[in-house]
């Protein structure tokens, strides 16, 4: 799909420039309520989503959205299970705006009374999808079995609405980009209907593919509407924003998540999701600049997280989508947050902490995005192995975020230890395993079993800079220093002495001389850490992470691909129920598929 020229709208970013006439409709409020939001206007975005929110449907659901994204931001609980309330309102409105639609059109059938149009009855569809894969998204953080199947039960009903809507809408664009205008009936019969004939209302998911999307639901007695080539662009757009999210996220699920997602029905098809994030980013629906964060988040931020490169056309290509929008939203902090990985990505830390700096600036009063701006900036700092500020930073945050004090008591006591202050970390440690709020959050539970493992091993300065680089490497983010910072780390590496931590101690050795590009010692030193785990009944990560690098050497060095894929395989399933298991395995499986599909080539 094209026509960006024609869809291109424009999403100014100071607030003189956002002019809406008094006829402005609700699409046109939702774009002014996005840019406030963008902005770091939050408080007023609010307002005006709030002021709107019992006329307009489109208004709920963005005031509903501002709450999603601040819960998701801060990962408090309470904010979470609030946020989600939210979504169930929305949901809960547009499914009664629906039923009074129906028999509004059951009263004026065979005239030309019936008011509320398909245009209407679409719209209320794609906020009802949208509003179950937030749900979804929010139920899956809880990270526990029941969540699991309750998120993927959600999501078995967003998809069947999105593919429905998004495949009736995307035929009559079509036909409309020929004539310009185009007859379009009302449905007869729901698509929301129809999914909660075959799933209930509010019932558990069923077991089964999903039921084939009918070609046609509109009913030869509607009252037929001409759509124009511009409305039906507007609502391609606002479909293909979660219809695209949607593929994006399923890509990326840890195996446990999308075994249990493939088996109710549906797979994910990544490339067919970011043309669909595409297509809603150039349209003018208000969902636009939210495609354009979805898809910054997907290649800034996720993609790297799961995979060793980044290519230089895509550096650029996501460089360039920065610079475009950060034009129209100079205030936003969140373009800030995305220039700064970009830094990160580029090996130049100073230049990711000054960015991160002037997100903090603006982020003043708004605790959420502040405290994720600080929290960049002591990450940052800790690749750069500057102790002091690291501690200062995770230290304050400590104090001010509600989310994991478990997990930020752990980052000052290593920092602590790293800089000397081996007592105080130590019997910060000791209270690690106590502030366990949750025993399903992955982090967590790695951070309190390490802690635990100072009980019977004394803790040194450079244990707890070795569990600094264990970390850094568990990110994905060695990738991201530069030669300078990566000697020091070798350093710290070579001093270590407590034998127990001997595997843990290679693994970085490995994943350090890879980044030198010494790829067959690199290998020698991710054998040595399988070798050093052997007999030990913990840390089955650092096999398994181990394993995965040596079968990634064989398969990128091309001649020993049957051998790399079988030890891939091996580190997918050989190990179970240990730490960072779910981002290893979406790792691999991403290498898996990029070997299929270059096999097939």
């Amino acid at each position: 799909m094209s026509d960006t020229d024609e869809q291109a709208v424009d999403l100014s970013a100071g607030l003189d420039n956002v002019q809406i006439e008094d006829t402005e409709n609700d699409n046109n409020l939702g774009v002014k309520g996005i840019v406030l939001l963008l902005n770091n206007h939050w408080d007023e975005s609010r307002e005006l989503f709030e002021k709107h929110r019992s006329q307009s449907l489109v208004m709920h659901f963005g005031g509903a959205f501002v709450h999603v994204l601040q819960a998701i931001m801060a990962l408090e609980e309470e904010k979470i299970a609030a946020a989600k309330v939210g979504m169930e309102d929305v949901e809960k409105k547009c499914r009664e705006s629906l039923h009074q639609m129906k028999k509004q059109k059951k009263k004026s059938k065979g005239t030309q009374s019936d008011t509320a149009g398909q245009e209407d009855r679409w719209m209320c569809q794609i906020i009802i999808a949208d509003s179950l894969l937030f749900q979804a998204v929010m139920t899956f953080m809880n990270q526990d079995i029941p969540s699991y199947m309750k998120g993927g039960w959600l999501l078995r009903k967003s998809w069947k609405i999105y593919e429905k809507v998004h495949k009736d809408i995307s035929e009559h664009y079509d036909d409309s980009r020929k004539n310009g205008k185009v007859k379009v009936r009302a449905d007869s019969t729901s698509i929301v209907d129809q999914v909660d004939k075959e799933e209930g209302a509010n019932g558990e998911p069923k077991i089964g593919k999903v039921a084939e999307v009918p070609a046609a639901v509109g009913s030869a007695e509607g009252t037929a509407e001409l759509m124009t080539k511009e409305t039906l662009s507007r609502l391609l757009g606002a479909v293909s924003f979660g219809y695209g999210a949607f593929q994006l996220a399923l890509s990326m699920l840890p195996d446990k998540v999308l075994k249990l997602i493939e088996l109710i029905g549906f797979h994910s098809d990544k490339e067919n999701g970011l043309k669909a994030l595409e297509f809603s980013m150039h349209s003018k629906d208000m969902r636009a600049p939210l495609a354009v964060l979805t898809m910054l988040w997907y290649k800034v931020l996720l993609k790297p997280f799961y995979t060793e490169t980044f290519q230089d056309e895509e550096l650029k290509e996501v460089t360039d989508l920065i610079e475009q929008y950060q034009s129209e939203y100079p205030e936003s902090a969140m373009f800030l947050f995305f220039k700064g990985r970009v830094c990160r990505l580029q090996k130049d830390l100073d230049g990711a902490l000054a960015e991160y700096e002037k997100a903090k600036e603006l982020c003043e009063g708004l605790i959420e995005l502040r405290n994720g701006a600080m929290f960049e900036i002591g990450w940052c700092n800790l690749m750069k192995l500057n102790y002091d500020t690291s501690m200062e930073i995770f230290s304050t945050l400590l104090e001010s975020s509600k989310w994991s004090k478990c997990f930020y008591t752990y980052m000052v006591a290593l920092c602590q230890g790293s800089k000397g202050a081996v007592d105080i970390a130590s019997n910060l440690m000791k209270t690690v395993p106590g502030l366990v709020k949750r025993k399903t959050n992955q982090i967590e539970a790695f951070v309190s079993r390490r802690a635990q493992q100072f009980k019977k091993i004394k803790l040194t300065d450079t244990l707890c800079e070795l569990l600094i680089l264990e970390l850094i490497y568990m990110w994905n983010n060695l990738s991201q220093c530069s030669r300078k910072e990566t000697d020091k780390m070798l350093a710290i590496c070579g001093a270590v002495e407590e034998k127990k931590f001997f595997h843990v101690r290679s693994l970085i050795e490995g994943a350090i001389y890879r980044q030198h590009g010494d790829l067959e010692f690199s290998d020698q030193c991710f054998k040595e850490a399988l070798a050093r785990h052997e007999g030990l009944k913990y840390d089955y990560h650092i096999a398994a992470h181990a394993l995965y690098e040596r079968g990634n050497y064989r398969v990128q060095n091309g001649e020993k691909t049957e051998e790399g894929k079988k030890m891939l395989l091996k580190a997918k399933d050989g190990f179970k129920e240990y730490d960072f298991e779910n981002r290893l395995n979406v790792r691999i499986r991403a290498l898996l598929s990029t070997l299929d599909g270059q096999t097939k080539k």
